[in-house]
């Protein structure tokens, strides 16, 4: 007698068809897309908050120098009569002010008399990474190791108002949520209490506008 093995009239399917696979990734690219811009803000952010933390950093350094000398860090030698606000000093190699004011509170002069001449290291930055203009995240250094110029994450260089007139506290420009503004039209508000007040261009390269890292609300 003869045994017939009989078999299911459909094999059991296995694995997916192209259309299926092709149903997944159209979904996936969706929730790539629609997560993508969500995840460029949220690093945005943080580069952004990081920028803030280097230029609040040497906001304390500013100040605990101006708590030891009765003066503040101007590597100018006519020290100027109101704050400046229109022409604040900008750190990096192309303004004459900015990077000496950075050596100063560095202990890394090299004229003399010293301005910082008790010795003091105040602001001792992390080197940043090379950038196109000169680094990213913190200092550029010349090739003995002196500091040349500060930057945010985006490779913006901060740019530094000091209270001058030594009056009740920094004036600031106040930020225009659009495009930014001149410095003939700025608007100023007054930080009370306060020595000095440092901000960068952030993200858009535009400074006073709403991405940038600074030291006041």
């Amino acid at each position: 007698m003869k045994t017939i093995s009989t078999l299911p009239s459909q094999q059991a399917r296995q694995g997916f068809t192209l259309i299926e696979l092709l149903i997944v990734i159209a979904i996936i690219a969706t929730l790539a897309g629609i997560s993508a811009p969500m995840i460029l803000t949220k690093l945005d952010d943080a580069k952004k908050i990081k920028g803030e933390a280097i230029a609040q950093q040497l906001e304390i350094a500013i100040d605990n120098f101006h708590n030891d000398y009765f003066k503040l860090p101007s590597p100018e030698i006519d020290y100027p009569l109101e704050d400046n606000t229109q022409f604040p000093y900008v750190a990096e190699i192309t303004d004459q002010f900015g990077p000496s004011m950075l050596r100063i509170l560095a202990n890394q002069e090299t004229e003399e008399p010293k301005v910082n001449h008790k010795g003091v290291e105040y602001f001792v930055p992390t080197e940043g990474k090379i950038g196109a203009k000169g680094a990213i995240g913190g200092a550029s250094l010349d090739d003995a190791g002196r500091i040349t110029g500060l930057y945010d994450q985006f490779g913006q260089p901060f740019h530094i108002i000091l209270n001058f007139d030594h009056d009740s506290g920094t004036d600031v420009p106040a930020i225009n949520p659009s495009n930014g503004s001149k410095a003939a039209n700025l608007k100023i508000k007054k930080l009370p209490g306060r020595d000095s007040a440092v901000f960068s261009a952030g993200k858009d390269g535009k400074v006073l506008t709403r991405d940038d890292s600074k030291t006041w609300q």
